[in-house]
């Protein structure tokens, strides 16, 4: 998929959109918020922008969901895709299905990951993680003949397919089921998530993506 300039410049729109966003940060209490009908604008522009991807669009599917709340986390989630959007079709990286999943575009996913570790927005990195880790598991699964039936197989289904297919051992198993219980505590916003397991999901996932590579 090359991208068209229309795409570009809605994406452009989007993340100016973002910007505006941004400057209704307000610091509650115990906790950040922006404003709750801006933030819901976004991510209206941002289910649009998923639907005009077409199947280039699963990576940053889940972490462009309407949000429930004005919680700066949210906010904070969006952006940073969006930027991960905006970089990889700067870069032309969209040029194939397969591509949507390579070592680059992992790698980019990986990088704002970081960046948001650094800035302590470590709810929004477990996410980010969380989706690059599921397409890694999704890609080993097409390339080893075993991917799973069913409309939308889950980490959980990849997890057993590859060891089925002898792939995996038990104990890359259990590592996989770590990283998914942080990423699905994250992206729930369940009583278990922490932000003191993000740094090691975030090297877990690094390690995993260089020992099951897709090249």
């Amino acid at each position: 998929m090359k991208a068209s300039q229309e795409l570009i410049d809605f994406v452009e729109d989007l993340r100016k959109e973002s910007a505006e966003v941004a400057a209704t940060r307000q610091h509650g209490q115990y906790a950040n918020y922006v404003d709750f009908g801006k933030l819901n604008s976004l991510a209206a522009g941002c289910r649009l922008l998923i639907a005009k991807l077409g199947p280039f669009g699963k990576v940053w599917d889940e972490m462009l969901q309407a949000p429930p709340d004005g919680n700066d986390e949210h906010f904070d989630k969006i952006n940073s895709t969006l930027d991960a959007i905006a970089k990889a079709l700067a870069k032309g990286r969209l040029a194939t299905v397969d591509e949507i999943v390579s070592a680059d575009v992992l790698g980019d996913l990986l990088e704002h990951a970081e960046e948001l570790l650094k800035a302590k927005f470590n709810l929004a990195a477990a996410i980010i993680l969380r989706a690059v880790l599921e397409e890694r598991l999704r890609k080993l699964c097409g390339s080893n003949g075993c991917m799973p039936t069913g409309v939308k197989p889950t980490i959980e289904n990849f997890k057993q397919a590859l060891y089925g297919a002898n792939v995996i051992d038990k104990i890359v198993m259990k590592d996989i089921d770590w990283m998914a219980s942080v990423g699905n505590s994250a992206a729930h916003n369940l009583p278990e998530y922490r932000d003191a397991d993000v740094p090691q999901f975030f090297q877990h996932v690094t390690t995993f993506l260089t020992r099951f590579s897709i090249v």
